[in-house]
């Protein structure tokens, strides 16, 4: 599928796209979600630790 064609349809969709990054830092892992809302240019970044097995907003 061409790039444009990609590009054309995610932009239809009214979901922020969404990228998530993990690090594990002293047996804790981060996980860093960032969303971007097109229509508002607004992105939202949410920093999550997992900590045994549970996730916790940080």
């Amino acid at each position: 599928m061409p790039r444009s064609a990609i590009s054309r349809h995610r932009r239809r969709e009214n979901r922020p796209s969404e990228q998530v990054a993990s690090t594990k830092v002293q047996h804790q892992q981060i996980v860093l979600i960032t969303k971007t809302d097109m229509t508002t240019q607004t992105i939202f970044i949410y920093e999550y630790v997992c900590k045994k097995n549970s996730l916790e907003l940080a």
